[in-house]
């Protein structure tokens, strides 16, 4: 009995380990006003498959989502890209909000969970 709890924890902790942590995004800030495009630089855990998506708010509903990109780090886990910030023409920029999402994905894996980023139309 005590064999397999030990086996179970032991699997428990390589399970943990090897979990995909969320990507740290330096840039831009929760609250910033971005313009129609906007630098997303984020640090992972070594060389990581980097999935940004941009979601568009009107008046606190979706009304699409849009990809961003799609792209490894560098081996240290760095990434710089610009991504689009779509505009709603016919919404008030006051009503309009994006959520700019980044995770990471192996084809082998499970996603990581996502780091989530508010931001604004200036």
């Amino acid at each position: 009995m005590k064999k397999l709890v030990a086996v179970i924890a032991l699997l428990c902790v390589a399970y943990t380990a090897l979990a995909a942590n969320a990507p740290e995004v330096s840039s831009p800030k929760n609250g910033d006003r971005i313009g129609p495009n906007v630098f997303v630089t984020c640090k992972t855990e070594g060389k990581q498959f980097v999935i940004i998506i941009t979601d568009v708010y009107v008046k606190g509903q979706l009304v699409g989502s849009v990809p961003g990109i799609r792209h490894w780090t560098a081996d240290d886990g760095s990434l710089t890209a610009r991504i689009a910030t779509p505009r709603v023409y016919n919404a008030p920029k006051a009503e309009t909000s994006y959520t700019i999402r980044v995770f990471t994905q192996r084809p082998d894996s499970e996603k990581s969970p996502e780091t989530v980023v508010r931001c604004y139309p200036e």
